[in-house]
């Protein structure tokens, strides 16, 4: 890539497109890079050391934005991805990247020095408001403090095939370029590769805490290069490794003090009850306006990309299970301002024996390049009898496009609730409470449900619903209208059957 016309623009030149022209460059570097960055995610996780053959025209490096060409080549190394170049256009033998770069330059250089020196003068265009007129003293001052991007652009971009070469030599390969006869370099390309050792060893047994373990090889021989990952989170073998996002969860968790660059709520409704174990659906609930929203002018369009991880401890410390979910998002700019002020929410159950636990969570702003965590206690004794879930105020109910998932809990016939995980609902809001019952094995009775709701700890009202029979998954889905009055509420419901009863309590807050 690089800036998308070379040459002398005149003294009319329009400073204003040339800075588009500059923009447009840099957002497709940008992609580019994206891209790479998707493809070192993928090849992280796999075993032993990853060569990448990169056939490329080069890239273009945003000078505003180099945390974004950083972190590329952070995440190949700490992966083991190594990439080797070659630079397309180059195997033209007579292609010379220094005249293009001092091309570009030169160009960068003009469009600088188009902008004068810092002098306002007062020019307003025919038919354009003064305030948006490019020589207005406002569109001159802005000039001016711009006027140094197009060399700060041109020196980035000047030199496209010295991105890729950086890219090479910085993950330990080299750049192929200014030749058309690349037999013998593509040979050695194949001969660092099949020329090394790997070594592999089973790490002595450890708490699986989630914690990070460094790693350190020392060589004992001079003239040997090593490499390896700097070390290793220390979680459960479920089969399935881990993801980049899960990854970046696991670092935010690891970090002292523990970042908390904004808020998200995090919590556990418990479920049904079978075999012993009890199911808890792990919730998280969150603004999107906390998430870094990165805009696409070209593409109309703004980027979020947010990843979330909880990680269940027992009384040990130990990893007994993990809920993640990424969530990347392209939001078109016509709707941006309605979502960027919805909600994400997310929910995950897992089954866990009678024991206490610890949730730790972790929401990360890959956009932002930030993260928060928090923290909250699962309690599971073993409960016998007529089974309730835990009561969850409604946000949303949806109509599901796809089978009930069994495993949901929070899915019933054909919709899926989204819960609120704070309990201080807004003004205007109709809340409906969620909740399941789980009849007693081998008890002929019918369950009866009464549900009392108090204000300020006096009854409002009770209500008796007729409770169906239960569903194919065994449990009663119910759904009940309450108030929509401001004040502070609480709602027992109890379920008795026979001379089994549970019961469960919630408190909400309805603002005035």
């Amino acid at each position: 890539m690089g800036v998308s016309s070379i040459g002398d623009t005149g003294s009319g030149a329009d400073p204003l497109g040339s800075r588009a022209d500059m923009r447009a460059a840099a957002i497709a570097g940008l992609r580019e890079i994206d891209a790479l960055k998707g493809l070192v995610r993928q090849l992280g996780p796999l075993p032993f050391h990853k060569t990448v053959l990169l056939f490329s025209n080069g890239l273009t490096r945003p000078p505003d934005q180099l945390e974004h060409w950083d972190s590329l080549i952070h995440a190949a190394t700490d992966g083991g991805v190594t990439f080797y170049a070659v630079d397309v256009h180059a195997l033209d033998p007579f292609y010379d990247p220094t005249a293009i770069s001092s091309a570009t330059l030169n160009y960068a250089a003009s469009l600088s020095a188009q902008q004068g020196p810092a002098t306002l003068q007062t020019h307003t265009a025919p038919g354009v408001p003064t305030g948006l007129s490019p020589l207005s003293p406002t569109g001159k001052m802005m000039e001016l403090a711009h006027q140094d991007d197009y060399v700060k652009f041109g020196v980035s971009s000047a030199n496209p095939q010295e991105a890729i070469r950086e890219l090479a030599e910085r993950t330990g390969g080299f750049l192929i370029a200014n030749t058309n006869n690349v037999d013998q370099l593509l040979a050695h390309v194949m001969e660092e590769v099949d020329t090394h050792y790997e070594i592999a060893y089973p790490p002595k047994p450890e708490r699986d805490d989630g914690h990070f373990r460094k790693i350190e090889v020392k060589l004992a021989r001079p003239g040997l290069r090593v490499e390896t990952r700097s070390g290793y989170f220390a979680v459960p073998d479920t089969g399935h490794a881990l993801t980049p996002e899960e990854m970046a969860g696991l670092r935010a968790l690891d970090t002292q003090p523990h970042p908390h660059a904004f808020d998200f709520l995090s919590r556990a409704y418990r479920f049904r009850d079978s075999g012993g174990h009890a199911q808890y659906a792990i919730a998280f609930e969150m603004p999107i306006s906390n998430l870094t929203a990165t805009a696409e002018e070209s593409a109309h369009r703004h980027r979020f990309h947010a990843s979330l991880l909880a990680v269940v401890k027992n009384q040990d410390g130990v990893i007994v299970d993990r809920v993640s979910k990424d969530v990347p998002s392209e939001v078109s700019d016509d709707v941006f301002e309605r979502v960027h002020w919805e909600f994400m929410t997310y929910q995950k159950a897992v089954s866990l024996p009678p024991a206490h636990y610890t949730v730790e969570t972790a929401v990360v702003d890959h956009e932002g390049n930030r993260a928060s965590t928090g923290t909250f206690e699962i309690d599971n004794r073993q409960q016998r009898g007529v089974g309730l879930s835990d009561l969850a105020v409604v946000r949303k109910l949806e109509n599901l496009t796809t089978p009930v998932d069994p495993t949901d809990p929070f899915e019933y016939a054909g919709k899926r609730v989204l819960p609120f995980v704070t309990s201080n609902l807004l003004a205007g809001t109709l809340p409906f409470v969620y909740l399941m019952i789980y009849p007693e094995a081998g008890n002929g009775a019918k369950p009866v449900l009464r549900v009392r709701l108090l204000k300020d700890g006096r009854t409002m009202a009770t209500l008796r619903p007729d409770v169906a029979a239960p569903d194919a998954s065994g449990g009663i889905p119910m759904l009940l209208k309450l108030t929509d009055k401001p004040g502070s509420y609480e709602v027992r419901a109890t379920i008795t059957q026979g001379n089994s009863s549970t019961e469960r309590t919630l408190r909400y807050t309805l603002a005035r």
